[in-house]
Parts: structure tokens; sequence; C-alpha cells
């Protein structure tokens, strides 16, 4: 919209975003690959090796979230 106020680091911010995003993007099929970072699967790991309990509690803004939980699924 004409005359719209955006915070300093607006475009900067969507510019990295859009990078990321590319980066998980197939350039075919314009599907993005969703991930789970293997950091996670370390935080899992090393909790049940400590025997501390956790429950997860996934959010998401988007429509990835069978394929994340489909990931976690077959990690287990």
């Amino acid at each position: 919209m004409a005359g719209e106020k955006f915070h300093p680091a607006h475009w900067g911010v969507l510019d990295e975003y859009q990078k990321i995003k590319d980066k998980f993007t197939d350039p075919e099929t314009k599907k993005v690959n969703y991930t789970v970072f293997r950091s996670f699967y370390v935080m899992l790991e090393k909790l049940r090796r400590m025997n501390i309990p956790f429950t997860i509690i996934l959010r998401t803004f988007g429509s990835d979230l069978p394929e994340v939980v489909e990931d976690i699924a077959h990690h287990n």
C-alpha cells in the first residue's frame, strides 16, 4: 500500500527469509522441502539418555506440520 511504513529491518529480514526458503524449495516443483534440523534430534537423544521426560509441541504458520510429524515419527 502507498505510504506504508515498515520497521527499518523489514526488507533485510524479508530478503534473508527468501534466501533461506529458496534453499529448501525444489526448483522444478516449487514445493518447499521441510526438514527437521539434526540438532533437534541430538537434543531428543540427549533427553532420552538422561531419562528426562519431555513433551513435543509443534506449532506452524504453514502447511508443513504433516511432513514434520512424519519426519519425527520416522526418526524414533
